[in-house]
């Protein structure tokens, strides 16, 4: 999804429930009668051949999402449901509370865009190299109390997304309270009393890659201020070792202490390479204290991906720009054993 449509899905949340629809044109829904539809978000599920539809794709992606689980792992993939329902019927109104009367047209739309989001998160990958793999999900929406009568951001929406590996082994446990650990700043933004009230937010942890050495999630935030101009986001890493499992180190990877500043005039180099040297911030030479964090980091058979934030190195409409280098370029700065470390 490019980030003008998240932007726009993040102003809400649409409906669960199995959806079919009638040869007459009238939707009906498993989960219950269109002809008793007495909420707001009833109607506008039968009452929308587009949001029906989408219904009927999000009940066949969460009955996927649970298939095969643990009971417990189960448990927690239903709590994440019934957090969503709550939600669905807050995210996309004016108070934060379910509304009496019919969305209108931005609700609507609002409605389908957020269905969008949450569809791609029951539908992230369920195994991944041999490892059955469930998500922690968590939702909420507060009032704004700064928000002006003609604001549109009246309502703010928190949703996150938590890989677990759905097994009793230690490398389980210890890989979920990994991840948990790296979520848990984005978990206190979705409970009243430390959640701001005044910016959306959508943060999500997805495995990215599963090899002998290593599991690396991907971290994708996502967050707008309300009034701002725009959004913003950040693309960042989470490598867990697993035969010490353990988070990957910076001196894992590389050696001595001058490492960063040595290969900077290549990471400069690397950029150059997706534009001219123009289009970047006169000044760079901040760039070493940046590269030296491993979440910045991926891997892959060709190097190191380092991995930069709108505004970091460039103006917002350069995006996040990348630099990669070759492992052979690197290979001075390696520390012993690093490629295999990461399995490259």
């Amino acid at each position: 999804m490019d980030q003008n449509a998240r932007e726009a899905g993040m102003r809400g949340i649409a409906i669960a429930g199995v959806v079919v629809l009638a040869s007459a044109g009238w939707a009906h829904a498993a989960s219950f009668d269109c002809s008793k539809a007495s909420t707001a978000v009833e109607r506008a599920i039968c009452g929308s051949r587009e949001l029906s539809q989408m219904d009927e794709t999000l009940a066949a992606a969460y009955a996927a999402a649970r298939e095969g689980l643990s009971p417990e792992a189960e448990r927690v993939v239903r709590a994440g449901q019934r957090d969503w329902i709550d939600y669905r019927d807050r995210a996309c109104t004016r108070d934060a509370k379910p509304i009496g009367g019919d969305y209108d047209a931005d609700g609507m739309q609002c409605l389908a865009n957020l269905y969008s989001l949450r569809l791609e998160q029951l539908q992230l990958p369920g195994t991944l190299g041999g490892l059955r793999i469930y998500y922690r999900s968590r939702f909420a929406a507060y009032d704004d109390p700064q928000a002006l009568p003609e604001d549109w951001s009246q309502v703010a929406s928190k949703e996150l997304g938590v890989p677990q590996i759905d097994a009793a082994g230690a490398e389980a446990k210890a890989f979920n309270a990994f991840a948990s650990a790296i979520a848990a700043p984005a978990l206190a933004q979705c409970d009243a009393g430390t959640a701001e009230t005044e910016s959306d937010s959508n943060i999500s942890l997805a495995i990215e890659t599963v090899n002998a050495p290593r599991i690396t999630v991907r971290e994708s935030d996502w967050w707008y201020g309300h009034g701002a101009a725009h959004g913003n986001y950040a693309v960042s890493y989470a490598h867990f070792l697993r035969q010490p499992m353990r988070g990957l180190a910076a001196e894992d990877i590389f050696s001595g202490d001058d490492w960063a500043n040595r290969i900077e005039p290549m990471i400069i180099d690397a950029l150059a390479t997706q534009g001219s040297r123009e289009d970047y911030w006169e000044d760079l030479s901040e760039i070493s204290e940046l590269i030296v964090d491993p979440a910045r980091w991926d891997f892959s058979a060709e190097g190191i991906t380092f991995q930069f934030q709108p505004y970091e190195v460039a103006a917002y409409a350069a995006g996040a720009p990348l630099a990669i280098l070759a492992w052979d370029r690197l290979a001075p700065f390696l520390a012993p054993g690093a490629r295999a470390l990461v399995g490259e």
